[in-house]
């Protein structure tokens, strides 16, 4: 198994559980992370990805955004 591999998995694991915890900055952060991660541990162009692979990379971008919006709308609440 690759360190990048490992790493991505562990940022992914962080987003999510400081999510439960509701530390959304957080979790944005980690998350934002494991995607950057996952682009240069994958070589694959995204038109060779598995179907499995490109719906799990479009939640986490959409977790991502809806959690920056949340945050957005509590700061400013």
């Amino acid at each position: 198994m690759k360190l990048s591999t490992v790493f991505y998995w562990s940022f992914v694991v962080l987003g999510l559980t400081t999510i439960y915890f509701k530390e959304h900055s957080i979790a944005v952060i980690s998350l934002g992370i494991a995607q950057a991660i996952d682009n240069f541990s994958n070589p694959k162009p995204w038109k060779e990805r598995s179907l499995f692979s490109k719906i799990w990379t479009t939640i986490l971008f959409t977790l991502v955004f809806c959690l920056i919006g949340l945050e957005v709308a509590i700061r400013f609440k």
